[in-house]
């Protein structure tokens, strides 16, 4: 067996020695609290002589509840100079201390005993991890040079991230954008903003932007800006170049979507409707025909069958790209549906803000049916298709991200900040959802997967 060696994983608030018969190579402290993950093993530099590695982690509990108390431990056989990633998934575990230990082809591969047949060799087993991701790195030769093994653990979905604006804003409408980044609008501020998926942040601003409020990338590659306080559109490239259009009528705009026709679509609540704009700058206004004058059209997203699907208080309407316009009213009739997005089952979903109700119309009838959320009054707004097949929203006095999957089961995350007022969500390009917070002043990430 290799002899002990160096220990190092970065965020550990102690290092515990294992002594026993087998000669300890390394040690560290794995994540404690509740959670769910994937751990991966990786293997890398190891020596001509090794035969196989034996990896074995104890709980703070003095066991596992996978194995009734004892010491859980795994062998890998792993080839000379091998190279290999194994997904350790099934086994519940707390503050937990890992150790391996190397064996030559001489010496041979001890059994693993002791274990259900779950558990075997080579099986699956799962961990508990924590926010934030943690990883176990044990050297087998004392030095980084020498037989590397690694323990990642990834963030568990639900684990919320905040990212303080560099100035104050308001951030409101958020939008993943054709250059990786998430771009938002800052409706107090005037300006609009970038963040990368590492938190890092720029601004733009520009004399038209008048309280800026729903952003989406358009069918060119451009962001497109709608405005609470103007009847401008905003076309912005992302190297922060802008230009204005009239946007219709003489009202502000709400809904921005991106139609399967190649224009952008936005609401006009003041004004009862929607209007159509070329990416040239030329458009297509749409009165809508039912409902109150008084109560216009807000959230708004393009379905697969090429129409556009909008909400309003009572009922959520259709538009197909020649004019034609269908109503289909709510069961709840003041449930003041608000957001709206496709999801991955083909169908809308929506929110009920004073419904506190999350929606789904069916695109092949108008069915529609409601999903009660957990928290009263949480005052669901923006929602989202998640990259993990769910839909996801935000809860702005609920101060939650909510997920519902496609079978109506719902779970809520509350934010760390209070009274953060989340608003606009967004699926972004690294596989989380990001949203914004209004009065919080921050943008969030939250895991999905």
């Amino acid at each position: 067996m290799r002899n002990a060696g160096l220990v190092s994983r970065p965020g550990a608030s102690r290092w515990v020695a294992l002594l026993g018969s087998l000669a300890l190579v390394a040690c560290g402290h794995g994540p404690s609290g509740p959670g769910t993950g994937t751990a991966k093993v990786s293997f890398e530099l190891i020596p001509s002589d090794v035969a196989c590695i034996v990896i074995n982690v104890v709980g703070s509990d003095g066991g596992t509840t996978a194995d009734g108390g004892s010491t859980f431990t795994k062998a890998f056989q792993v080839a000379p100079q091998a190279n290999s990633t194994f997904s350790l998934t099934g086994l519940p575990l707390g503050n937990d201390t890992f150790s391996a230990q190397a064996y030559t082809a001489s010496e041979g591969c001890p059994p693993v005993t002791g274990l259900p047949a779950a558990y075997s060799s080579n099986a699956a087993v799962a961990f508990v991890t924590t926010n934030p991701p943690v990883n176990v790195t044990l050297y087998m030769g004392g030095t980084t040079g020498e037989g590397v093994v690694t323990i990642d653990f990834p963030v568990p979905p639900g684990t919320v991230t905040e990212f303080p604006l560099p100035d104050a804003g308001s951030p409101f409408g958020i939008a993943s954008g054709p250059d990786g980044n998430l771009w938002f609008a800052e409706g107090t501020a005037n300006r609009i903003g970038r963040i990368a998926t590492d938190g890092g942040f720029a601004e733009f601003s520009n004399a038209g932007l008048m309280s800026p409020n729903g952003i989406a990338t358009g069918p060119d590659g451009s962001l497109w800006i709608t405005q609470a306080t103007s009847a401008q559109l905003v076309r912005m490239t992302t190297g922060g170049v802008f230009a204005l259009f009239n946007n219709g009528s003489a009202e502000g705009s709400d809904g921005i979507a991106a139609g399967t026709d190649g224009e952008v679509w936005t609401t006009e609540p003041a004004g009862n409707c929607i209007t159509r704009m070329a990416t040239n700058g030329t458009d297509t206004v749409f009165s809508v025909p039912f409902g109150s004058p008084l109560d216009g059209p807000r959230g708004i997203a393009a379905a697969s069958d090429g129409s556009l699907w909008f909400t309003k208080s009572g009922s959520i309407g259709r538009l197909t790209t020649d004019g034609g316009f269908s109503e289909f009213p709510l069961p709840t009739p003041s449930g003041a549906a608000t957001g709206i997005a496709a999801g991955a089952d083909g169908n809308l979903w929506f929110t009920e803000y004073y419904g506190n109700n999350i929606g789904r119309i069916l695109v092949a009838d108008g069915g529609i049916t409601e999903f009660p959320l957990v928290t009263p009054d949480a005052g669901p707004a923006a929602v989202t298709a998640g990259p993990d097949g769910n839909v996801w929203f935000t809860e702005t006095t609920g101060n939650s991200i909510g997920r519902i999957t496609p079978n109506g089961t719902i779970t809520e995350f509350p934010i760390p900040t209070p009274a953060s007022l989340p608003a606009g969500i967004a699926a972004g390009p690294d596989g989380n959802v990001w949203f914004t917070e209004e009065t919080g002043n921050k943008i969030g990430r939250i895991t999905t997967l």
